[in-house]
């Protein structure tokens, strides 16, 4: 390795400390490295064209020396901010991250993202408005290799969001296309919570839900869930009824409209885990009646909230981590090649067994099928 004298004028390298240079660009290590500053380029890069003993003969004098890349420069050479942006809606200033399950996707899309070098840059929906001529700098200094929208977008940012010169991926939302897609199979899983109570000898399936099942406000996964249950529950031959209730409208939770719902021989798919506390509590506090032992109860939903406050709950569940992971890995492949064809994925959900839904009699099944139940 040839040695520079790092007295010598006109060197170029930086600050001395410790007796060591600390090399301020790429020109600096490829002078201390014995190479071309291409080749430190490339090292650093990771590129195979630079053979494995160099690449890290001078990935470790790197180190040693703290050299770090100028993201600046960088940019400038390569044309890459190295830097992906994360499409976020929040209706809430006052909770700029009030949806945990979000956080988790966040999470995974991170963890892939760091692998490949790459920074993750938060984007919120609500700082842009309806007015896309009033923008983050994300959007008018295009400061970003590719974007991956979260959730629920509107229209109007969908579409400016789809004029850009960049790649998208819409991670767990109402935009759904044959590529760059990714989401859960709602569907699926509310087939699932059906199965899951038909197996356990439950005749009768009532869906509690939002009462409103379409509109730019309502997320592709209440929806689907609703459906999916519908359809499982009518192709297995048994009775479907449907509760579809706001959940801060006390009058739609009077309880007697449920007392004749709940018996041995019902199973309840409810939309989501609040829907399922909601139910279980006011069936406890009227009637004495507990899911699991007077009809049985399941839930198409899962995140970490559940662990905390009703983890007994069976339901089905979904990696929101993993999903984030792989939205990131869809990211990067559209990164890779010139032209990016990038085919959407759906995520099947897993079943969580608990104590709300256990099995149940036989009697009771055939005293339902007895009754014109369950044809």
């Amino acid at each position: 390795m040839r040695a520079l004298n790092p007295g010598s004028p006109g060197s170029g390298t930086g600050m001395k400390k410790s007796g060591k240079i600390l090399p301020k660009t790429q020109g600096d290590l490829a002078r201390l490295a014995g190479v071309t500053r291409v080749t430190v380029n490339k090292a650093l890069a990771g590129h195979a064209s630079v053979n494995s003993e160099t690449r890290e003969r001078i990935c470790l004098l790197a180190r040693e020396l703290g050299y770090r890349p100028n993201a600046a420069a960088r940019a400038m050479v390569t044309r890459q901010s190295k830097a992906i942006g994360a499409l976020l809606i929040n209706t809430d200033p006052a909770f700029r991250l009030y949806n945990l399950t979000t956080y988790e996707i966040i999470l995974g899309i991170n963890a892939r993202l760091q692998e490949d070098g790459y920074l993750l840059n938060l984007v919120n929906v609500a700082d842009l408005g309806d007015d896309t001529g009033r923008q983050s700098r994300v959007f008018t200094e295009h400061l970003v290799d590719g974007l991956i929208a979260i959730g629920r977008i509107p229209d109007a940012i969908s579409r400016h969001v789809q004029e850009m010169p960049v790649p998208c991926i819409w991670a767990d939302g109402n935009t759904w296309s044959a590529e760059h897609c990714i989401r859960r199979d709602e569907r699926q899983a509310a087939a699932l919570a059906v199965d899951e109570l038909v197996r356990l000898g439950y005749r009768e399936i009532v869906f509690f839900g939002s009462p409103t099942l379409s509109g730019p406000d309502m997320h592709y996964s209440m929806v689907d869930r609703h459906e999916g249950a519908r359809s499982a529950a009518l192709e297995r031959g048994l009775p479907f009824r449907e509760m579809l209730l706001d959940r801060d409208d006390a009058a739609a939770w009077e309880p007697g409209r449920f007392k004749k719902i709940l018996s041995k021989t019902t199973g309840i798919v409810t939309g989501d885990a609040v829907f399922a506390r909601r139910l279980s509590d006011l069936a406890v506090l009227h009637w004495g009646l507990k899911a699991g032992l007077d009809y049985g109860m399941d839930c198409c939903d899962d995140s970490r909230m559940i662990l905390q406050f009703y983890p007994q709950l069976c339901r089905v569940s979904f990696s929101r981590f993993d999903l984030g992971f792989k939205a990131g890995e869809m990211m990067l492949d559209c990164l890779r090649q010139p032209e990016p064809l990038c085919p959407s994925q759906k995520l099947s959900g897993q079943w969580i067994s608990g104590e709300t839904a256990q099995k149940q009699p036989v009697a009771a099944a055939r005293t339902a099928a007895g009754t014109g139940r369950g044809r």
